[in-house]
């Protein structure tokens, strides 16, 4: 099976079986297939979330720290106690997107550091342009770190047709600086698609990547199918000087 196909296997597929001894309006029939297998295809959300343990949620018996939502979410579908990521995030994003393991696209050692002049490979067709070429609407809210030195390895260039996030690695949740002591430099890292964002400052980053992904749920042109990829900057840390940035608040949103 192709790379292709396999990203098709999401949707429902129907057949037209069309007898000559009827008087079949063909282009009616055509139009109606066609009608009916857009229908058919779901939206899609992912969500990818970063350093979050095995035991880090409570349907796998964490105490800590409450995950109804998702616990809910698995639940009511799959769970798979025996699926393997790398414990990287540029890694685990190639995989996931291209659908290969990390050795087969150089991303297998670690990850996309600012400072140098890589990322993943221009050669890869990422599973965003897949959808998108099958008429979905794709989205990326939250982070990238999959190479951003050249304008034509980020996002809105490699398949999403909106972006709301960040490039790098992580990023403190409040001010949205990409700020590493050891580097010696800092910066926002926060953009709308290519333009830096600084109006989203001062608000939590997960209260700020969630409704964004609402919004994007809320306002979305129902004829076509949505693909969402929402990767959140929780559980990661903040930033170098300041990494546990936990919201200290009555009002504090479960995931």
């Amino acid at each position: 099976m192709s790379r292709r196909s396999s990203y098709l296997c999401f949707f429902v597929i129907s057949f037209l079986l069309v007898s000559p001894t009827k008087n079949i309006d063909i282009q009616k029939s055509a139009y109606q297939f066609q009608e009916s297998k857009q229908n058919a295809r779901p939206n899609i959300v992912i969500m990818l979330i970063d350093d979050m343990g095995y035991n880090d949620l409570s349907f796998h018996g964490s105490n800590q720290i409450l995950t109804p939502n998702i616990d809910a979410l698995d639940y009511n579908g799959i769970i798979l106690n025996r699926y393997y990521v790398p414990n990287l995030c540029t890694p685990s994003r190639s995989a996931l997107l291209t659908g290969k393991y990390p050795i087969h696209t150089g991303t297998q050692h670690f990850v996309a550091v600012n400072q140098e002049p890589w990322g993943l490979s221009l050669d890869e067709q990422l599973m965003p342009a897949f959808f998108r070429d099958e008429g979905y609407s794709t989205n990326l809210v939250g982070k990238w770190h999959l190479g951003f030195y050249r304008k034509e390895m980020t996002p809105t260039f490699r398949g999403f047709n909106h972006h709301y996030g960040y490039y790098s690695g992580f990023i403190s949740y409040y001010d949205h600086t990409f700020d590493v002591e050891k580097f010696n430099y800092t910066g926002l890292d926060f953009r709308r698609d290519l333009r830096s964002w600084p109006e989203a400052n001062g608000t939590y980053a997960t209260d700020v990547f969630t409704d964004e992904a609402v919004r994007i749920i809320k306002c979305h042109d129902e004829s076509k199918q949505l693909f969402l990829l929402i990767s959140h900057l929780a559980v990661h840390t903040g930033k170098n000087k300041n990494p546990l940035q936990a919201r200290r608040s009555e009002k504090v949103s479960i995931y």
